[in-house]
């Protein structure tokens, strides 16, 4: 899914995220993610691992907010707020597109397993403020 693809589709769910997008320019966003940011892993050959869907429901949109917080982070606290985020996200896409009781059980349960994930490993991948540190030669 493509940068403003993806964008869109987060404002159209309204989703929450620890920095506002729809605050930050366009050249920004793409200095933040790349043109064509990756799926929902931890980049590399570990977005092919993850799944950008989950039973069929594609949350790269939350994946988005969650990578452009983690990116512009400053503390530990704001990466676990990204990592709640996250979650809420999730659960919000996954309440509005599944009616079948049990698809939205095992879509939840994905979800959780997502954001464990995230509280669990993200440490390495949070940038803590390093991406606006200006680089002085």
């Amino acid at each position: 899914m493509h940068l403003y693809t993806a964008l869109i589709i987060a404002q159209g769910y309204n989703l929450e995220c620890a920095w506002p997008i729809d605050s930050l320019t366009w050249s920004r966003l793409v200095e933040i993610l790349g043109d064509n940011p990756g799926g929902c892993g931890p980049g590399r050959s570990g977005d092919y691992l993850v799944p950008d869907r989950i039973w069929g429901l594609n949350i790269k949109p939350a994946c988005l907010c969650h990578d452009v917080s983690y990116a512009l982070g400053k503390d530990i606290k704001d990466k676990e707020f990204a990592d709640w985020c996250f979650q809420n996200n999730m659960d919000l896409m996954i309440e509005v597109n599944t009616w079948f009781a049990p698809l939205k059980w095992l879509r939840r349960r994905r979800a959780r397993t997502y954001y464990r994930a995230v509280c669990r490993f993200g440490y390495d991948l949070f940038k803590g403020g390093k991406i606006n540190e200006k680089k002085t030669d």
